[in-house]
């Protein structure tokens, strides 16, 4: 298992650091060139329209890629159904998107509403290429994601680029951005069919156990964890957009967009160990858990220490000096990725346990009470509400995760003396920082606090048990565990 694990997991890393790293190239040429008004405007839309994910994707992605990695030879016959469900669904959605733009008053002139039209198309259309890629990570084909996810991102950085140059408009952009995602969806389909030729040979009866009623109503779970996802992950910039302009918009985004990022490494480690877990006896998902989550919020603590840390030159090296009240979001926003490194363990243990029905429960507590937060924060503090909301929600999903985990496994993730030394460890380090910051460079501090910190944490972990004597690596030793 360790050897599968480490093997998904370098392959999307590897994915993940070409998505990382263009996708901010992305980011920053669009902010610079378009400004925080042009920028604040396409990150309202990209918000408005992701809000509606629920609709257009219906959670057949997340249900996808569980139901694919438990029984592979029913790969043809699910995915017909799902792509057949999922562009009904995709129209019905492209209507009501753009009928409610239109009352919100998006389309001030053709040419916004075009570029408004096109963006919507872009990511329905990207829907369509996640659930591709759900099939790549079921059947364990990491090396074809990466190498598709490297061939998209390279293509739309250099099509923007050379738009940007020509003619830097958002129309332009959102038409780059719609062919990019069309022709992953194209290939991607291509390379599926390939390696699944009874895909195009497979009937659908009327009783098959994959008819569109029946799977509508296995992935309305994960349906309504997106809903409620998307309160909280949407409605900030919403509200932004209607109680404070597009330029505090533009400033929340572009920290956002950082921290969000960040949060790309534990979710590449999810997709792959997610299809492992859903094949795995509860007791050894208990096992690898366990370790795994230490491992995370170990890793997590100083790459959130130094955003926060680094957070002002971080800023004007990436979007510039117009950018330069996104410093303090950044610095609150960061420590909202340090939670999603564990959350998004835990919430992937769940849905691997078939408790899909407990998350969506647990989501729909943190996304209304996110949506009533902002509703009362963003109109009096703006964009730092909005950050120190996001942060907090992130926090309280995290504990919620945790309580339900540990209630389902009946046993306790991390003894509390671990995590009480720990917590320690982790405060004085950040003491010492925001102390030390204020007398002297950042690379400077974080260069003697990081090293200290790695020490410590790998001490507490051997004299507690954590690690094993004799273990031949460090990651080895957290992921070993007996058959």
């Amino acid at each position: 298992m360790i050897r599968r694990i480490l093997r998904n997991f370098t392959w999307l890393s590897a994915a993940t650091a070409i998505e990382l790293g263009l996708s901010m190239i992305v980011t920053a040429v669009l902010a610079r060139r378009l400004g925080p008004t042009g920028f604040g405007q396409y990150s309202l839309w990209l918000a408005f329209i992701a809000f509606f994910t629920p609709l257009y994707d219906f959670g057949l992605t997340p249900f996808s890629l569980r139901q694919v990695a438990q029984k592979p030879e029913d790969t043809a016959r699910y995915l017909r159904t799902a792509i057949a469900t999922k562009v009904l669904l995709s129209l019905f959605g492209l209507l009501i998107i753009i009928g409610i733009a239109f009352k919100l008053d998006y389309f001030k002139n053709t040419l916004l509403g075009a570029a408004f039209v096109l963006l919507a198309v872009s990511q329905i259309a990207k829907s369509f290429a996640l659930l591709n890629r759900a099939v790549f990570r079921a059947h364990e084909w990491m090396h074809l994601q990466t190498y598709i996810g490297a061939i998209s991102n390279i293509a739309r950085l250099s099509l923007i680029l050379i738009v940007i140059l020509i003619r830097p408009d958002l129309l332009m952009i959102c038409l780059v951005l719609a062919i990019v995602n069309l022709s992953e969806v194209l290939i991607s389909s291509v390379l599926i069919r390939r390696r699944t030729p009874q895909l195009s040979s497979v009937a659908l009866p009327h009783n098959s156990k994959y008819n569109i009623r029946q799977l509508l109503k296995q992935s309305t779970p994960f349906a309504l964890y997106d809903m409620f996802n998307g309160m909280y992950m949407r409605a900030d910039t919403v509200l932004l957009g209607i109680f404070s302009g597009v330029q505090p918009v533009a400033w929340y985004s572009s920290a956002y967009k950082l921290a969000t990022l960040v949060s790309l490494l534990p979710r590449t480690l999810m997709d792959g160990i997610y299809p492992i877990l859903c094949k795995e006896s509860s007791e050894r998902v208990y096992q690898l858990v366990r370790r795994l989550l230490l491992i995370l919020m170990g890793i997590a603590f100083p790459i959130s220490l130094s955003l926060t840390v680094l957070a002002p030159e971080i800023i004007q090296l990436v979007y510039g000096s117009q950018y330069t009240p996104a410093v303090l979001a950044l610095q609150i926003l960061a420590w909202a990725s340090f939670f999603v490194f564990g959350s998004s363990l835990l919430l992937a243990t769940l849905n691997a346990l078939h408790s899909e029905n407990t998350v969506a429960r647990i989501m729909s507590v943190i996304g209304v009470g996110g949506l009533i937060s902002y509703a009362l924060s963003i109109p009096k503090w703006g964009y730092i509400g909005a950050s120190i909301v996001s942060t907090g929600i992130e926090f309280a999903g995290f504990l919620l995760m945790v309580m339900v985990v540990q209630q389902k496994f009946k046993r306790q993730m991390i003894s509390s003396g671990t995590s009480l030394r720990l917590l320690s460890i982790c405060g004085i380090a950040l003491g010492i920082s925001w102390l030390g910051v204020r007398h002297a460079s950042a690379f400077l501090v974080l260069s003697l606090v990081l090293p200290v910190y790695v020490f410590c944490f790998v001490f507490v972990l051997k004299n507690d048990g954590w690690i094993p004597e004799g273990s031949m690596t460090f990651l080895r030793s957290l992921l070993a565990f007996q058959r």
